[in-house]
């Protein structure tokens, strides 16, 4: 039988090269940081990975983990989008006093001889007062308007 003894000064060298510190594996965890800051340097990250985990990887790995990194983003985003299009016509599908309020727009704009109905004037009022409203709400409202007139003319 062996005993063993208490050795305070542990020589174990840490291995630096990983072979599992592959691009996915890099993509994976410095993929948060990605998304929040989409023109981050690779040597920023270089930085992190030898800080943290003590590898040194070469640059082009480096590019390929932060585009892998994008790629899901981007992918992301298109099921985001896809999902905030299909909200808009819910949207428009619900809620019919939009549509009325859109119409009532474009007669102001069209019928210049017309004189509006009251409702109209409030619509038109509420809507696109400059004094009353900021830029980002103007601007908003403006998108929305552009969108569905894009909806109403594919329909």
């Amino acid at each position: 039988m062996m005993v063993m003894t208490y050795n305070p000064n542990d020589e174990c060298h840490r291995v630096y090269k990983n072979a599992k510190a592959n691009v996915t594996w890099i993509a994976s965890k410095f993929e948060l940081l990605v998304k929040c800051n989409h023109n981050i340097k690779i040597e920023v990250i270089a930085d992190l990975l030898r800080d943290r985990f003590k590898l040194n990887v070469d640059v082009q790995s480096l590019y390929k983990a932060k585009g892998r990194a994008l790629d899901g983003l981007g992918r992301e985003h298109d099921e985001c989008f896809v999902l905030l299009m299909r909200y808009a016509y819910m949207v428009n599908v619900c809620n019919t006093g939009y549509a009325k309020m859109y119409r009532s727009k474009k007669k102001i704009q069209k019928d210049h001889d017309v004189e509006p109905t009251e409702f109209e004037e409030t619509v038109a009022q509420a809507l696109f007062d400059l004094r009353n409203t900021n830029q980002e709400l103007k601007s908003d409202l403006k998108d929305l308007y552009i969108n569905q007139a894009m909806y109403d003319s594919m329909a």
